[in-house]
């Protein structure tokens, strides 16, 4: 894979977990992948994960909300 800042090859990807929102209740994110690049050190979301996070948390109420969700699953984790 070929970073998107630097240009160069030798990015990882790691899935993070994140606690998002505001107030008492934060849902927990888990496997969010995180593209890093081992040559400039930047680290940053692909378009498609952002779109996903953005809508799962769209859907967030407190009437629904979970204790974890994994955005790996919608995001698909084989095109890593």
């Amino acid at each position: 894979m070929i970073c998107q800042n630097c240009g160069k090859e030798g990015v990882i990807v790691q899935l993070v977990t994140e606690n998002v929102g505001k107030g008492e209740k934060l849902p927990v994110i888990e496997d969010i992948p995180l593209i890093q690049c081992q040559n400039c050190g930047e680290s940053y979301y692909t378009a498609k994960t952002l779109h996903e996070l953005e809508e799962l948390l769209a859907g967030i109420t407190d009437n629904n909300l979970q204790n974890e969700y994994d955005i790996g699953k919608a995001v698909g984790r084989e095109s890593w």
